[in-house]
């Protein structure tokens, strides 16, 4: 009988390893997951963000800028290249000021990366320690100016329909020129393709003016600036000195000089 007892098959044993359990899973996990994102038709939601975020950062990127094209001015380290000629022939300059004040501009817009940004100038490499001490983080600056756009009503937009395009230094041949007036540091903020908010800064008047469609324009005091009626304001015909093209001797040729 003892015999018969020990030729009986003895029954299978299985050990489970807690680690291969747990990579089993995670696996699964990442079939049902890739399943559920491509499987369906469906598109991940939109982000979204107040425009009012959006634009304040604009005003103080500007202002970011054109203190460090006045510091570098100051410093009389303008660094002149020519990035070849405009469309009149004319040499287009580049300086020092220009990338420095860009890459500030893009290092502040970096706040929100699924934002569009366009600029003028191409993102050469700089190193931190190149920029570091044109960088104006002035928290007082910053109030001063969120503080002024708070009275501007705001929505939320997905960023899919905004860009922000920047300009660090209009007007670089009056810059290398020393007519320093028409310096300025510019952004503009789109919705859909369409201009909704624009900021200038004079970097050596030290002024700031904003705008908002269909609602004015304001300075970084929070002052809002009253607008001329069209009638009123003479008509007047403004051409670039390094892009006139033809325009002056049109503007000659339609109002017969005058």
């Amino acid at each position: 009988m003892s015999d018969l007892q020990n030729d009986r098959p003895k029954a299978m044993q299985i050990h489970l390893n807690p680690k291969n359990i747990f990579w089993c899973c995670v696996v699964i996990g990442f079939v049902y997951l890739a399943i559920l994102i491509w499987g369906k038709d469906d598109k991940f939601p939109e982000l979204a963000v107040e425009i009012r975020d959006v634009i304040s950062y604009a005003v103080l990127a500007v202002e970011m800028g054109g203190h460090a094209v006045a510091k570098i001015y100051q410093e009389n380290s303008l660094n002149i290249k020519s990035k070849g000629n405009t469309d009149v022939g004319k040499e287009e300059l580049l300086t020092r000021a220009d990338l420095v004040s860009n890459h500030l501009i893009l290092g502040l817009l970096k706040r929100f990366p699924a934002m569009n940004v366009v600029t003028e100038e191409k993102n050469e490499h700089m190193s931190e320690s190149e920029v570091e001490k044109y960088r104006d983080d002035n928290y007082d600056l910053w109030l001063n100016v969120r503080g002024a756009l708070e009275k501007i009503p705001s929505q939320k937009y997905d960023f899919s329909r905004m860009s922000i395009w920047i300009d660090p230094l209009d007007a670089t041949q009056e810059f290398t020129e020393g007519l320093l007036e028409y310096v300025t540091v510019m952004a503009c903020v789109t919705l859909d393709g369409k201009p909704v908010f624009g900021a200038i800064y004079r970097p050596f008047y030290n002024e700031t003016i904003f705008g908002l469609v269909n609602w004015g324009l304001m300075n970084s005091q929070g002052e809002k600036i009253a607008l001329k009626s069209p009638d009123k304001v003479p008509k007047t015909i403004i051409v670039s000195r390094s892009h006139t093209g033809q325009v002056k001797d049109l503007a000659d040729k339609v109002f017969n000089g005058s």
